[in-house]
């Protein structure tokens, strides 16, 4: 009997004392988030994200037609290279960095959420490169194709990776 009520404590310190879920992982994160007028103010679905984003120049976002969202993640059609990365890292903002809903640069393109100022530590998701030609800032700086996903208080968001300088 006392063996079986020792392994339940230590089965329970264990799980009070686990690492925090991964959704948590970037709850300390001082982000400004303020939105863009040109989607509401705030984030949209996915597919509200598509349908608006296709009223605008297309690149080569539509090449294939509507692309499919899966989740509150970037369609697959828009993205060339994808890979975990699931680890800390430093984010340095003297001039504050963007925050985007999709990885795309700009107001409209990548539906600014906001952003983070200062040096903080950030969970990474993944490490996403987005397809040739998808607009024009991708076109004529290649590092607006090159992103980092994170999710904070349960949404996605994407930085430009030249704003992570060191990842633990």
């Amino acid at each position: 009997m006392k063996k079986s009520v020792i392994k339940i404590k230590i089965l329970l310190l264990i799980f009070i004392l686990s690492p925090i879920t991964f959704a948590d992982k970037n709850n300390q994160l001082d982000i400004n988030l303020i939105g863009t007028l040109a989607y509401g103010g705030g984030r949209v679905t996915c597919d509200e994200f598509v349908k608006i984003r296709s009223e605008y120049e297309q690149y080569d976002l539509f090449k294939d037609g509507i692309p499919k969202c899966e989740g509150k993640e970037v369609p697959d059609a828009w993205i060339e290279t994808k890979n975990s990365v699931n680890s800390y890292a430093e984010i340095h903002c003297a001039i504050p960095c963007a925050v985007y809903q999709m990885p795309l640069y700009g107001a409209l393109s990548g539906n600014y959420l906001g952003h983070i100022r200062s040096s903080q530590t950030i969970f990474l998701k993944d490490e996403i490169k987005t397809i040739k030609n998808a607009g024009n800032p991708e076109n004529l700086y290649p590092w607006y194709r090159e992103w980092y996903s994170f999710e904070y208080k349960g949404d996605i968001y994407f930085t430009t990776k030249r704003n992570i300088k060191k990842i633990r």
